[in-house]
């Protein structure tokens, strides 16, 4: 990603790219709630701790 970045691909273009490559499914709805929150404005603070905490929730689940 930053070397798509520092030769000039649009930051959306990079993102799009990233999404469609990713292999973890975390990481993609990491990817795409950048996406998402850049065209909306939402606070991605409070985005990441909602993730955080479903990711966590999942791992729980996933050991018992």
């Amino acid at each position: 990603m930053a070397d798509s970045l520092a030769l000039s691909v649009s930051f959306d273009k990079v993102l799009e790219e990233a999404s469609k490559n990713a292999k973890n499914k975390e990481f993609k709805l990491m990817i795409d709630t950048i996406r998402i929150s850049k065209d909306t404005s939402a606070s991605l603070g409070y985005i990441f701790e909602r993730i955080t905490d479903s990711v966590s929730q999942r791992i729980q689940y996933s050991q018992k």
